[in-house]
């Protein structure tokens, strides 16, 4: 398998406990991610919470737990680079 982290982004991530890490995933899965969240906050679960206080700025949602029920969310966690970029970062 094709390694997806430099040496030094590993390295940086051990130093400083978190690394930017620019184009690792493709811009594909982060518009099935976008379709994942319209789908939620369209019929969210019951832990959904808006912490949004005032009218006409951008809302502020939670909703956790919920990778197994959004089904963008479970291809993303199941398919994406995601899992070998967290494999590679904690060896």
């Amino acid at each position: 398998m094709k390694k997806l982290l430099t040496a030094k982004e590993i390295n940086d991530f051990k130093v400083n406990g978190a690394v930017f890490l620019r184009k690792k995933v493709d811009t594909n899965w982060i518009e099935k991610l976008k379709r994942g969240i319209a789908k939620d906050i369209k019929s969210p679960s019951p832990r959904f919470k808006s912490h949004t206080t005032k009218k006409n700025i951008p809302a502020y949602l939670e909703d956790y737990w919920t990778w197994d029920l959004v089904p963008e969310f479970k291809d993303f966690v199941f398919n994406s680079p995601v899992s070998q970029i967290a494999s590679e970062l904690m060896s």
